[in-house]
């Protein structure tokens, strides 16, 4: 109420249509078996977690073991509360064994679950699941090839966590372009999936659930695609019609329109464009203008519709959010330069987020531009943020249960 209220009667002049972390335009400044054992889990906060019971609306999430060598796959799985996790073996001679690292903990293990610590290994063609009843971050691995890298981790949230997705900057060869989940609850951070894109900017969900990014950062022609938000896959929809449309964050209105924030290199300005998310045409421009040269590599919408734009380490900026005018272009500041944040994002829980290229996650008072940093989600070169919509939070594709 209070945000809402000083929003009605402090931004009321504000028009409500039409909205890399700024790289380049820098200021140095500032079969089937199935366990029938209990099996005692211990979750990453040491909370002991009940082996579940498959719920009515529990899915069955698929691991290979031993597939593509000595590896689970996919390594990492990111499941809700009440799903299971189904590992089938490809190969022979490998084991799932809770622990980390490479240290049983006798917490779960297949084939059932008794002596871990003995680590034995399964044929081919077996299959070991497990359910699990409540949220963690669960390690485990293979006995014989722990060594060798086969390590898996499965990531289990509840509905009442806040989940926020993330994307990160720079070159792929050197960490660029991947996905992550960040859990804001726990707190915690793991990565989804490589999208195999350089300078993976702005990511943003429509109403429906559907993920997109835009890759390029502020020195290139942008390319839209579309992402699996389940394994990071991206799926191009195009360039960018206009070559100049360097765009670094992306925004869909409550309306459905898409929106970008790009660079301009040749006019050497921030610009707001809408964009046709089906085959990415530039539809309108609107020249920004506030301090430096007024690019936001990040920007978000309010419920209310008022847009705010994030100054990334923008050239000249004064500082680090603004209240952007969606028809004239004239960004107001809020609050002062303390921090370079990338991208923001309103989040279901109605607070506003804001990214960091060291892997800082913050709130920000969208009011004062006050901000709160939560923690370091370990994830270098933060720069993109989004958060599902309430009705339609992704999660990962169950596939079919085998015959």
């Amino acid at each position: 109420m209070r945000l809402a209220l000083s929003l009605a009667t402090t931004f009321a002049a504000v028009f409500l249509s039409p909205a890399d972390s700024g790289d380049k335009h820098v200021n140095t400044a500032p079969q089937k078996q199935r366990a029938t054992h209990v099996i005692r889990i211990v979750d990453q906060n040491g909370r002991l977690a009940v082996n579940g019971v498959p719920s009515g609306t529990g899915q069955i999430f698929d691991v290979e073991v031993g597939a593509d060598g000595f590896s689970f796959t996919p390594p990492t799985a990111n499941i809700s509360v009440g799903d299971t996790v189904r590992w089938t073996w490809f190969s022979n001679g490998h084991s799932v064994t809770s622990g980390d690292p490479c240290t049983a903990d006798g917490q779960f293990c297949s084939p059932d679950d008794r002596n871990c610590d003995a680590g034995t290994l399964s044929k081919n063609e077996f299959v070991y699941e497990h359910t699990f009843a409540q949220a963690g971050t669960y390690s485990y691995f293979c006995f014989a090839h722990c060594a060798l890298g086969m390590t898996g981790v499965v990531n289990v949230v509840s509905a009442s966590d806040t989940i926020l997705y993330g994307s990160t900057g720079g070159d792929n060869a050197n960490g660029g372009g991947r996905f992550w989940l960040i859990d804001v609850t726990i707190p915690s951070a793991s990565l989804i999936g490589n999208t195999g894109f350089d300078r993976l900017g702005g990511i943003a969900f429509d109403s429906s659930g559907t993920l997109y990014g835009v890759s390029g950062g502020s020195d290139n022609q942008g390319t839209l695609m579309t992402i699996d938000p389940t394994n990071g896959a991206a799926t191009v929809i195009g360039l960018l019609s206009d070559p100049n449309a360097a765009v670094d964050g992306l925004r869909f209105n409550s309306q459905g329109v898409l929106y970008g924030s790009s660079f301009d290199n040749t006019a050497g300005v921030g610009k707001l464009l809408t964009i046709d998310p089906s085959n990415a045409q530039v539809l309108t421009s609107v020249t920004l203008m506030g301090s430096g040269n007024s690019f936001c590599p990040g920007i978000a919408f309010h419920s209310l519709g008022v847009l705010y734009g994030s100054r990334g380490n923008s050239s000249e900026r004064l500082e680090d959010l603004d209240l952007i005018d969606q028809v004239t272009g004239i960004m107001t500041p809020i609050g002062p330069m303390e921090a370079v944040i990338s991208d923001i994002v309103f989040a279901p829980d109605g607070n506003l987020y804001g990214s960091s290229p060291t892997g800082d996650l913050y709130t920000i008072d969208p009011i004062t531009g006050t901000k709160m940093l939560l923690f370091n989600t370990g994830i270098a070169q933060l720069s993109g943020l989004a958060a599902a919509p309430a009705s339609a939070t992704p999660t990962p594709t169950a596939t079919g249960t085998a015959t």
